[in-house]
């Protein structure tokens, strides 16, 4: 046996280790099970040598203190999902052969470690999305230089984004959202692959760059997507962002004033056509007016008057639960299309 896939089937007990004598097995994955869990200090290294997929999501491990020990040819570990609190694993960095690991949806805490750059540099998948992180996002994960993907929305996390992450050249996904990050957005410019940016809720501050995805082709910009809404950004929408004739770029309730006409006439599939559509009206509401998605989506939701609308992108014409609730309730109602600009949700 090779590949062994238990998912889903409310085991409700600790693994035995014979599971991991298999000695070919490569490939185990047991997510979905809640109640079950994994002691890795029991498991025989010798025999469980041939692993390198552990899949364990949805389940009831609280630790994976010695599994550095017994299946060190791991090359993806997902453990999203379980009961694990405390500080970071650091131990799982002594895999010497990991290229995925996803800790995401657990209760760590403290600060990303920044050995995470220099103890293991073969990364190519790193979720760490809502946990309990707190402090910087460590300047070493730009030596992760294979790294493909890389999430850290919701958590605690604070200060700026560091430059380091310029270097990420193979990045396809980035998301950083819903923290308390502060400073400039970074460019991303010698990340010719990128195809996803969020970045929304937090306290971005600063202009948009210029050279924003400068090195993305722009035949493959369809599948692009950029979210900075809800920050503090200013100034204007780059007219170099034209180059992409297909785009979706959230930015509303920021403190932008202006948005070049020329932008909306040459990005006309911007929004899966909505601004051959609608114009300006599409990318953002213009200040004087507002829109509870910032935006216009359909003939059913212009952008409306509302004199207290200083900035591109308002989303609300005077600021009450009512309008946060009108919105949400309204998105239940929508078509996927438009829906789908507001999902929150990070695959295991």
């Amino acid at each position: 046996v090779k590949m062994l896939r238990l998912r889903n089937n409310n085991l409700q007990c600790e693994i035995p280790e014979d599971v991991f004598s298999m000695p070919s097995l490569t490939l185990l994955d047991l997510s979905g099970n809640k109640e079950s869990s994994i002691n890795f200090k029991s498991i025989n290294s010798e025999r469980a040598a041939a692993l390198e997929e552990l899949h364990v999501a949805d389940g009831a491990i609280a630790s994976l203190k010695g599994i550095e020990r017994v299946l060190g040819n791991l090359t993806a570990l997902n453990v999203a999902g379980n009961f694990m609190v405390g500080e970071f694993p650091v131990s799982v960095l002594e895999l010497e052969y990991l290229t995925s690991l996803d800790l995401s949806h657990n209760s760590f805490s403290g600060t990303i470690p920044t050995i995470i750059g220099t103890a293991t540099t073969s990364l190519q998948t790193l979720k760490l999305s809502y946990n309990q992180f707190s402090g910087n996002i460590p300047s070493t994960l730009g030596n992760l230089r294979d790294l493909s993907r890389l999430t850290l929305q919701s958590n605690n996390l604070r200060g700026s984004i560091p430059a380091e992450l310029s270097k990420l050249t193979s990045l396809t996904q980035i998301s950083f959202n819903d923290n308390s990050l502060s400073g400039p957005i970074l460019d991303f410019a010698n990340s010719p692959f990128l195809l996803s940016i969020d970045g929304r809720n937090n306290m971005l501050t600063g202009t948009i760059p210029s050279t924003l995805l400068q090195s993305v082709d722009p035949m493959y910009s369809i599948l692009s997507v950029v979210d900075l809404s809800n920050n503090k950004l200013t100034g204007n929408v780059p007219i170099a962002l034209s180059r992409f004739s297909s785009l979706r770029i959230l930015l509303f309730g920021n403190m932008l004033d202006e948005l070049n006409q020329e932008l909306c006439s040459q990005a006309g599939g911007w929004f899966f056509d909505d601004v051959s559509l609608f114009g300006c009206d599409a990318i953002m509401c213009p200040p004087g007016t507002y829109n509870i998605f910032g935006r216009q989506i359909s003939e059913s939701f212009p952008c409306q008057a509302c004199e207290q609308a200083s900035f591109y992108g308002t989303t609300t014409c005077e600021v009450s639960s009512q309008g946060i609730s009108e919105r949400s309730k309204i998105i239940l109602l929508l078509p996927s299309k438009a829906a789908s600009s507001t999902d929150e949700s990070d695959d295991y």
